[in-house]
């Protein structure tokens, strides 16, 4: 039997995937808030890394009528706010080096450059 849940825990459990071999991330079970608000509370006890996850994930995701919002935390409970990001190419690399520096499954950043755009991405093991 195959065992499905909502997209909104699925979305959790995959940035639990993705962090559980960090061990300065930890990433909390959901939250239901009420009226189809849900949220999940990612605690890091680094700042720099906590601001560079800030800039670097969503702080929203919907699902047709359903919210979930991904909140940054310190070790102190304090909500880490976010703010504008650049699109500077070294910026990027320097933001996801960041935040998933100590992380087991990080391999490396790779950038892709094209005469009309570039892509930077991760790659994760």
């Amino acid at each position: 039997m195959i065992n499905k849940s909502a997209e909104w825990y699925t979305y959790r459990n995959k940035l639990n995937a993705m962090f559980d071999g960090d061990p300065q991330i930890q990433v909390k079970e959901l939250s239901d808030n009420g009226e189809g608000k849900y949220s999940v509370d990612i605690v890091v006890n680094d700042e720099g890394k906590a601001s560079a996850l800030r800039k670097t994930l969503i702080n929203t995701v919907m699902y047709g009528n359903i919210t979930l919002g991904i909140n940054i935390l310190s070790m102190e409970g304090n909500k880490i706010s976010s703010f504008n990001s650049s699109s500077d190419d070294d910026d990027v690399v320097q933001l996801y080096e960041s935040a998933l520096s100590g992380n087991k499954a990080f391999i490396r950043i790779a950038t892709n450059v094209q005469p009309m755009f570039s892509a930077t991405y991760c790659i994760l093991e």
